[in-house]
C-alpha cells in the first residue's frame, strides 16, 4: 500500500498543475547516429510508458545513449530496435541483419508490455535472438519478417514470408504496418509480388510485376488467423494500420490501378496516377466499409490513428490542385504536395477533411491520439505553414507537430527549436497513456534541439532522434486537471468504495473513470446539483484510476490508487 501511495502522490503533482502551467513543451530530445544514413521509421509506446523506436543504419556501426550496435554487413542497412524509459534513457538496444539491406518500418506493443517489429530483408538469412529467417525469393528481392520480443528485449519468435514468383520480375515484399488489440492478437499490413503464403493462407497476385496489398491477422504465439487482399491491375499499397477499442481493424494506403477491389467486394477506380484508400474490418477479417480519396495526381494516405468513440483519423499527401475525400473537397497549393487530414465516422461517411501546408511541398506522415485531441507529423520546406495561432518557419526542411480538435480546428504547432535549417523530418508519432507525444525521424543538420537538449551530428548525412513533448491535456476548451478546489476524492487508497466530491460551482453532468490504459471502467450522468458521487471499486484491478469530471465549459481531473 505504501509503495502504491507514493506512486499515486508522484503522479498526482503532475495532475494537479494547472493547464497553464501544462502547456506542451519539449521534455527532452534523444539521438542515434553513425557517418551514414540513420532512420527512424516507426515508435510506439508501452502501458508503463517505455519508448520503442525501430529503423535502421548503414554503416559499421550506430550509437543509442552508451550502447553501441554493430552492423553485420558494415555497408548495408541494418535493423535497431532501441527501448527507452520514459525519462529518455536507453534500456537497452538491439540490431539485426545479413549480408544486405534489411530495414524495420513499423514497430507495435502489446498490452503485455511485448514488442513487435516488422520490415523487409535482402540478405539470405536474419537471425532475431535464436529464431533464424530464410529469404525464399528466387532472385535476391525482399521478403517480409515480423518478430515477438518480450520486455526485456528476448525474442519470442520470428517469421519470414515472401513471394515465389516463376516468371522473370522482383519478387519484392514487404510489411508496412503494425497493430495489436486489446487480446494482444497482432496485425500487420504490407503488399506483394506474386503467390505468397503467411501460415495455412495463400495470396495470388494475377499481375505480378505490380503489387497487391495484404492484411494479416496473428495471435500471440506468430499463428496466421487470417488474411486478406487488396487487388487490382496496379500497385496498391497499404501503408498505414489501426486497431479501435472496439477492436475492429482500419487500413489505409494508396492505389494506382483503374480497378482497385478491397477484399473482393469494395471497387474502387484511381482517378490519377495513385489516390489514397481507407478499409475498416472486424476483427474476424470481414470488411465493414471501404473509402477512396484523391484526385487527378499523385494522393496518399500515410497516417490514421481511432479516437475512443469509434472515429478514424486518416492523413497523407496531395499534389492535385483539389483532392475528393467522398464528397468532400480538399484545397491545395497548385501541383506542390500539400497535407490533408480527415475524420470519418464508425460507419464509414466523412465528418470533414482539411488542406494543410504552404506554397512548396509539405508532407504529413503520421497520426496518433489522446483522450481528446489529434496530433499529426511530418515535414514542410514551404517557407511558412500556419496551424492555428503558431506560424511555423524553415529554412530547408524541417519535422513538426501539429495539434488539431477532433472538429478538425488547428490548436498550435511546434517544431524543434532554434533550427529552422534542421533538414529533418518526423516519420512516426506516439501518444503514451498520460498523453505524452513523442516524435521519431532523421536529421540532417549539425545540431537539432528540443526543450534542454542539443542533439549533435555525429558526422553522418542523416542520423535518428527521438523527442518528447510534455503532458497533453488541451481539448480547446477551458480545462482545469486536477483541481483540488473543484475534485476531490476519499478515501484514497480505497479498497470498497470511494466518494467523489463535485464542487457545485463546476456544475459537472459527466463522470467517467479509467485506468492507467485509458480503458473505460466507469461512466454515468451526473446531476448538476449533485455534490458527490460515490463508487463501488470492490471489483476495480488494483492500481491507479484517472477521473474526469465533465461540465458544458472544463473537465476536471484527479486521481486515486486501489490497493
Amino acid at each position: 500500500m505504501k509503495r502504491a501511495f507514493i506512486i499515486f502522490a508522484s503522479l498526482f503533482l503532475v495532475f494537479v498543475t494547472s493547464s497553464a502551467l501544462m502547456a506542451q513543451n519539449w521534455q527532452w530530445g534523444k539521438a542515434g547516429g553513425s557517418n551514414g544514413y540513420d532512420r527512424a521509421n516507426s515508435v510506439a509506446t508501452d502501458p508503463s510508458g517505455n519508448v520503442y523506436v525501430a529503423g535502421h543504419f548503414d554503416t559499421s556501426s550506430i550509437t543509442f545513449g552508451g550502447t553501441t550496435l554493430y552492423n553485420a554487413s558494415t555497408r548495408y542497412w541494418d535493423i535497431f530496435l532501441v527501448k527507452y524509459s520514459p525519462g529518455g534513457n536507453v534500456i537497452w538496444a538491439k540490431s539485426f541483419g545479413g549480408l544486405y539491406d534489411d530495414d524495420a518500418t513499423a514497430v507495435a506493443t502489446d498490452q503485455l508490455g511485448n514488442v513487435y517489429i516488422a520490415g523487409s530483408f535482402y540478405s539470405p538469412t536474419m537471425a532475431f535472438g535464436t529464431s533464424i529467417i530464410s529469404n525464399v525469393s528466387l532472385n535476391g528481392s525482399s521478403d517480409i519478417f515480423i518478430a515477438k520480443f518480450d520486455e526485456n528485449g528476448a525474442n519470442l519468435w520470428a517469421k519470414g514470408i515472401g513471394s515465389r514468383n516463376v516468371v522473370s520480375v522482383d519478387e519484392w515484399d514487404y510489411a508496412t504496418a503494425l497493430a495489436t488489440d486489446s487480446h494482444n492478437n497482432v496485425f500487420m499490413a504490407g503488399y506483394y509480388s506474386d503467390s505468397i503464403r503467411f501460415g495455412t493462407f495463400w495470396l495470388r497476385n494475377s499481375f505480378p510485376a505490380t503489387g497487391d496489398g495484404f492484411i494479416v491477422k496473428y495471435d500471440e504465439s506468430g499463428t496466421a488467423q487470417w488474411v486478406n487482399d487488396i487487388t487490382g491491375i496496379g500497385e496498391e499499397k497499404p501503408a498505414v494500420l489501426a486497431v479501435d477499442q472496439f477492436d475492429d481493424v482500419y487500413v489505409a494506403g494508396s492505389f494506382s490501378s483503374t480497378s482497385m477491389v478491397v477484399s473482393g467486394t469494395w471497387p474502387f477506380t484511381c482517378s490519377g496516377n495513385t489516390d489514397g484508400f481507407i478499409a475498416k474490418y472486424s476483427n474476424a477479417g470481414a470488411v465493414l466499409w471501404a473509402n477512396k480519396m484523391g484526385e487527378a495526381q499523385n494522393d496518399n494516405c500515410y497516417g490514421l490513428a481511432t479516437d475512443k468513440a469509434g472515429n478514424v483519423y486518416v492523413g497523407g499527401t496531395f499534389n492535385s490542385p483539389y483532392m475528393f475525400c467522398d464528397s468532400r473537397i480538399v484545397y491545395g497549393h497548385g501541383y506542390a504536395f500539400d497535407m490533408f487530414l480527415a475524420k470519418f465516422s464508425p460507419t464509414g461517411t466523412v465528418r470533414w477533411a482539411k488542406g494543410i501546408g504552404g506554397l512548396y511541398e509539405d508532407f504529413l506522415y503520421s497520426i496518433a491520439i489522446d483522450s481528446f485531441d489529434i496530433y499529426i507529423t511530418g515535414c514542410f520546406i514551404s517557407d511558412t505553414i500556419v496551424l492555428g495561432p503558431s506560424r511555423l518557419i524553415t529554412t530547408s526542411k524541417s519535422s513538426f507537430i501539429g495539434k488539431f480538435d477532433t472538429s478538425g480546428n488547428a490548436i498550435w504547432g511546434k517544431v524543434p527549436q532554434g533550427s529552422p535549417w534542421s533538414n529533418s523530418c518526423g516519420y512516426s508519432l506516439a501518444v503514451d497513456n498520460f498523453s505524452n507525444v513523442y516524435i521519431a525521424g532523421d536529421y540532417g543538420a549539425d545540431s537539432l534541439v528540443f526543450g534542454g537538449d542539443r542533439l549533435t551530428s555525429v558526422g553522418g548525412v542523416e542520423d535518428v532522434f527521438l523527442a518528447k513533448l510534455g503532458q497533453a491535456f488541451a481539448t480547446g476548451i477551458d480545462e482545469t486537471v486536477g483541481a483540488d478546489e473543484r475534485l476531490n476524492v476519499y478515501p484514497n487508497p480505497a479498497s470498497n468504495q470511494v466518494t467523489i466530491v463535485l464542487k457545485l460551482s463546476s456544475r459537472y453532468d459527466r463522470l467517467l473513470v479509467t485506468d492507467q490504459l485509458g480503458r473505460k471502467v466507469y461512466d454515468r450522468s451526473v446531476d448538476s446539483s449533485q455534490n458527490e458521487a460515490t463508487i463501488d471499486v470492490s471489483g476495480f484491478a488494483k492500481g491507479i484510476y484517472i477521473v474526469n469530471a465533465f461540465s458544458s465549459v472544463s473537465i476536471d481531473r484527479t486521481m486515486f490508487v486501489v490497493d
